[in-house]
């Protein structure tokens, strides 16, 4: 089976990716190795699922455990830029959509950096908290019908925010650091570490291993 060289690239560039990353919220890559044609890579194993099984399960997660997000592991890297440094500059356009920062969409001039992934993780967070995907379609529908409409409301819109009679003002304003337009006035992933949401829940005891786990394994049930 021959492989078409840009599979082959995005492929090697998964694995150096990942062999690269010593961190203890990354899955480790253990071992790769070609085969008659196939390619296998050996990760450590997530017995617990992703983050949209869990979602699909559960429908909605706590604040405190999403304060504990920290303990989840990032994995898939195929589509990553390998950046020399986190001041580095990208110009790739390639990803999910929903997710993507105003600044992607536009394709600003000046590229984009990290600040890109912060944006993402405030969505993430607030689609977790809301069971929902935060951008609300202007007929109130369950899903967008036009991509173009949602990447229109993206860019010039307000961000979506969460509703403060449901959550802390700890949460809202750490959704808030994330889901600023301009990538200049959004927090580092260092200082987001600071704010209060992190800690506020630590007395608490959370455990978002034990979460998964009573949630019932999306393996298990395969």
């Amino acid at each position: 089976m021959n492989i078409e060289e840009s599979v082959r690239k995005q492929i090697a560039k998964e694995l150096k990716i990942n062999q690269a990353a010593q961190c203890p919220y990354v899955v480790v890559c253990y071992q790769s190795f070609y085969d008659n044609g196939v390619i296998s890579i050996i990760l450590e194993y997530m017995d617990g699922g992703s983050m949209a099984d869990l979602l699909n399960k559960v429908k909605t997660i706590p604040e405190p455990y999403l304060s504990a997000i920290c303990e989840v592991k990032i994995t898939d890297f195929g589509v990553s830029a390998i950046m020399e440094n986190t001041s580095g500059q990208a110009n790739t356009f390639i990803g999910t959509y929903n997710y993507m920062s105003p600044e992607r969409i536009n394709g600003s001039q000046r590229g984009y950096n990290y600040k890109s992934d912060i944006w993402s993780l405030g969505l993430i967070l607030l689609e977790c908290a809301l069971g929902r995907f935060p951008y609300t379609p202007p007929d109130q529908s369950e899903r967008w019908e036009s991509i173009f409409e949602l990447i229109e409301t993206i860019v010039d819109k307000p961000p979506p925010t969460p509703p403060s009679e449901q959550f802390s003002a700890e949460f809202c304003s750490f959704i808030s650091a994330c889901l600023q337009k301009d990538p200049a006035n959004r927090l580092s992933a260092q200082e987001l570490m600071e704010l209060p949401f992190i800690s506020m829940y630590d007395d608490q005891h959370v455990d978002l291993s034990a979460f998964f786990s009573n949630a019932g394994s999306p393996l298990a049930t395969l």
